[in-house]
Formats: structure tokens, C-alpha cells, sequence
């Protein structure tokens, strides 16, 4: 009955956190071997830097308030980098605990080092890795967009055992956009390497092309460049019974990568006592309310 007011008193939680970070002064220090950085050297570039983590804040509040979840205690991001969103996260959530996670173990030690939060290091098989916990947010940006489909569902299962009841998992993918990007605006790959996870995801609705750099990425075996219809990712989810799914927005970070949400626990097989008495009163009183109405009708015609 009070959802209504319930969610506008959200908001205005939302906005007394968003005044305090406005105020407040985000840490502007660079990793020197920050890739995601256009120019180190080029202050021209770095707003664009910025504006990323802080569109991923947004996407966050924005499912936290659509979905009225109260504001989180714990957030686990992954993978962390060198806290292109990480350091935006404990100047929103100042209460929340703020799990930096990662593969490379320099990139967690920088956020934990610049921005005060814990630091996990992660594994590239997500089937072997425990952090012991779980969590009211799950921030997973540029991730999935890199890992092929065991790696993939492998880091979906990993999400799914860590977030608390009511927790929500907020995940970016590579979309139809990507395809769009490829052809019109920049490259991810050369066409001609491009070419086979594009006709992938066209015919299964999954492609995966590896980046083949072992230098650059050296504590992975497979990493490269993701592509994902919508409804090959939807069905995936959908096929978890541990898991709801909460929304799915097409280019939604950046104007580049999609976002799915899901939560825990999944839809309910049977409801409770005192659901299901709830449930007969809603229909009791449907159905009492159209009776009322077909003898109402008969009464006019009379």
C-alpha cells in the first residue's frame, strides 16, 4: 500500500547521498598503467575518464531506487581496474563496505592504496573462487564483454552465490551497438578478426573472438572481445531459477555497452501461509467487485 511513498522517500535518500558527493572531491590520481586513461599526458582527455565512473554511479542508484532497495551496506565491484569506477564508490556509499576486485593484483593494491576500500584477488575461473560473503550490490562493468561462454557463465554463477537476499547484480555487455561502433565509428579489432564473432553472434546470438595478447594480458589465458544479442542473454538468466531478472537497457553505459539486472532469490515455486491467504483476498475481492458490477448492469437494464 505505501509502495508509492516508499520509493519517493527513497529518492530523497538518494538525493541527500548524491548532495554530499557533489560536494565532495573525487581522487584524480592516474595508475601509470591505467589503459583506460586516453592520454596521460593530454589533460583534454581525462573528463571522458571521469564521466565513465561516474554514468556507471548513476546506473547504479538508478537500479537501486527503481528496484527500492534501501541504500547498500556492501558493494563488490568487478573488475576493479585502476578505479575508473572504483573511486567514485566510497564517496557516494561512505557507510558501504567497498569490495575492489580484480585478476591483476597491482590494480587492486592501487584502489585500495588511493581510494581506501578492500581489495580481492580474483581468479580467470570464477568456479574456484570464494570470497566467503555476499553483497547488496554487484557492479560487474567490462567484464563479460571479454570472456568466452564457459568463462562467462562461470563469472554468473560467482555473481549469483555472492549477492545477499534483495541484492541486485548490475552487468554491462557488448550489445548491437558494438556492431554499429565496428562498422561506423572505431575499431575493437580488425575487421578481418572482427568478422567471425560478428557472424557468431548474428547466427547464435553469442560471438567471442580472442585478443590473442598474452603480453598485454598476461593472467589470462582466453580474453577478447564479446558479442551478445539481448535475447541470447535474457534466456541464459532466464534458465536460472535462483535468479529474477530486474531489467535489461541497450546501450546504456556511456551510450556503448548494455546493462542487465538481476536479483536473488528467483521467483517464488510456492508461496507462504500467509502470501497465499493474501492472494485468495485479492481474488475474493476481484472477483466480488465483478459480480457487483454484472449486477449493477442487470439493475439498469430493469
Amino acid at each position: 500500500m505505501d509502495e508509492l511513498k516508499n520509493f519517493f522517500q527513497s529518492a530523497e535518500d538518494y538525493g541527500a547521498l548524491y548532495r554530499a558527493y557533489r560536494d565532495s572531491e573525487v581522487n584524480r590520481k592516474f595508475h601509470d598503467g591505467d589503459l583506460m586513461v586516453i592520454d596521460h599526458n593530454d589533460p583534454v582527455t581525462w573528463p571522458h575518464y571521469f564521466y565513465v565512473g561516474e554514468d556507471a554511479l548513476r546506473i547504479i542508484c538508478s537500479q537501486l531506487m527503481q528496484n527500492r532497495r534501501p541504500i547498500p551496506r556492501s558493494i563488490l565491484e568487478l573488475p576493479c581496474g585502476h578505479g575508473r569506477v572504483t573511486r567514485h564508490l566510497p564517496l557516494f556509499f561512505p557507510e558501504a563496505e567497498i569490495v575492489a576486485c580484480d585478476l591483476y593484483h597491482e590494480m587492486v593494491d592501487f584502489c585500495v592504496e588511493q581510494f581506501g576500500v578492500t581489495g580481492a584477488y580474483s581468479k580467470e575461473n570464477f568456479d574456484e573462487f570464494e570470497l566467503g560473503r555476499t553483497f547488496d550490490v554487484i557492479w560487474c562493468g567490462s567484464l563479460l564483454t571479454h570472456l568466452p561462454i564457459p568463462l562467462f557463465r562461470s563469472c554468473l554463477r560467482f555473481m549469483v552465490r555472492h549477492l545477499s537476499d534483495q541484492g541486485i547484480a548490475i552487468v554491462t555487455l557488448h550489445g548491437r551497438r558494438s556492431l554499429v561502433i565496428q562498422h561506423n565509428e572505431w575499431k575493437y579489432l580488425p575487421d578481418s578478426r572482427f568478422a567471425p564473432a560478428e557472424a557468431d553472434m548474428r547466427a547464435t546470438g553469442f560471438g567471442y573472438v580472442d585478443y590473442n595478447n598474452p603480453t598485454l594480458f598476461h593472467a589470462q589465458d582466453k580474453y577478447g572481445i564479446t558479442l551478445i544479442k539481448p535475447s541470447w542473454v535474457m534466456g541464459d538468466l532466464e534458465r536460472n531459477p535462483d535468479i529474477r531478472i530486474l531489467s535489461y537497457a541497450e546501450m546504456e553505459w556511456v551510450e556503448h555497452q548494455d546493462v542487465v539486472v538481476f536479483t536473488r532469490p528467483g521467483i517464488p515455486v510456492e508461496l507462504s501461509r500467509s502470501e497465499t491467504l493474501a492472494a485468495r483476498g485479492r481474488q475474493l475481492t476481484s472477483a466480488g467487485t465483478r459480480l457487483m458490477s454484472r449486477v449493477a448492469g442487470r439493475l439498469r437494464r430493469t
